[in-house]
């Protein structure tokens, strides 16, 4: 018997404090969750023979590709048509292609699809197009 124990009103308070903390508990958690759900999306494209992972920023659609070159992981950050672009809710998409190394970046809210690929080292994507 804790020293609370002495104490009638602790009986009915223990377990509204529960309850309130598993709320408080459970609203911080979700918050977390969202923070982190969704912020990125990934995909390797089609290609057997190519070993890169594919990487879009879910809101910007800024877009980056990594690799492992035998020793460690390099990745490619996009830049100007591969880097952020009108705030939307992008994702990636590959072909049915079986050597294909790109991969399609898509906005679910506007519509527009560009395709995105590695060219002379760098991260390129075309023009976005409806």
């Amino acid at each position: 018997m804790n020293q609370l124990d002495h104490f009638p009103a602790t009986h009915l308070l223990r377990p509204a404090l529960a309850g309130l903390l598993m709320v408080v508990g459970l609203a911080l958690g979700a918050g977390d969750a969202a923070a982190q759900e969704g912020a990125f999306e990934f995909l390797a494209p089609p290609a057997t023979t190519s070993n890169r992972v594919y990487r879009v920023d879910v809101r910007t659609g800024a877009m980056a590709v990594c690799w492992f070159n035998g020793t460690h992981t390099e990745c490619l950050n996009g830049a100007g048509l591969a880097g952020p672009q009108t705030p939307g809710r992008y994702g990636l998409v590959a072909s049915n292609k079986p050597d294909e190394k790109g991969i399609f970046r898509i906005d679910r809210v506007s519509g527009v699809v560009s395709n995105c690929w590695v060219h002379e080292g760098a991260l390129t994507c075309s023009f976005p197009v409806r």
